[in-house]
């Protein structure tokens, strides 16, 4: 498997997985909730399998997350996600990635029960130690509650050019088109799109 493709696998359990001291913003302006707070004592599940050819042209990835959150349980949020990948070598130096993932999360209070979805695809060249890739992203947030609605959409363009020097270094140049809007309050595009320059150092 390429590093991109692992860079997006490790991207995706990132996204699945809460950290300590995280959060994130609430439809209502200026809140903030909790990811990780330990309120029920309940293990969560969590499975990732992952089937391809010896000649590494496809693979296939299935993930599926379930936090088993008791809602009965005062702030508890009940969270669960399933995901499927493919990545796809058709040709030397080129590579081409789609992700699609799914779930719900659900509160018992305040009311922000929401249906989410989101999907990219991903086309990378790679010539000696450099790489331009092309990547479109699309997500959906439903309400499913009728409280504060937590409805929001949106999509991305991606265009990136990468260079390793040596075998610890990376440079990297990226520019994304962002396009969303957040129901609850009429905001259009809420992240800016720009410009993003990168230097990361492996050790």
């Amino acid at each position: 498997m390429s590093e991109q493709s692992i860079e997006a696998k490790n991207e995706l359990e990132r996204k699945l997985l809460a950290a300590i001291n995280g959060d994130l913003a609430l439809p209502a302006h200026g809140q903030r909730t909790n990811i990780f707070s330990e309120q029920d004592h309940r293990p969560a599940f969590y499975t990732w399998l992952s089937v391809g050819d010896a000649a590494k042209i496809a693979s296939i990835d299935l993930g599926v997350m379930d936090n088993r959150g008791d809602e009965s349980k005062p702030t508890v949020w009940h969270t669960h996600f399933t995901t499927v990948g493919v990545v796809l070598n058709p040709v030397q130096r080129i590579e081409l990635l789609v992700q699609y993932l799914t779930g719900t999360a659900r509160v018992q209070a305040p009311a922000n029960d929401s249906a989410m979805s989101s999907y990219y695809v991903l086309l990378s060249y790679q010539f000696l130690r450099q790489r331009l890739s092309l990547r479109y992203d699309s997500f959906r947030v439903h309400d499913l509650d009728g409280g504060p609605s937590t409805s929001e959409h949106g999509d991305a363009e991606t265009a990136a050019y990468l260079i390793e020097i040596g075998l610890r270094q990376r440079i990297a140049v990226e520019y994304v088109w962002m396009h969303s809007h957040r129901d609850a309050t009429g905001s259009l595009n809420p992240t800016p799109s720009g410009w993003q320059l990168s230097y990361r150092i492996r050790y």
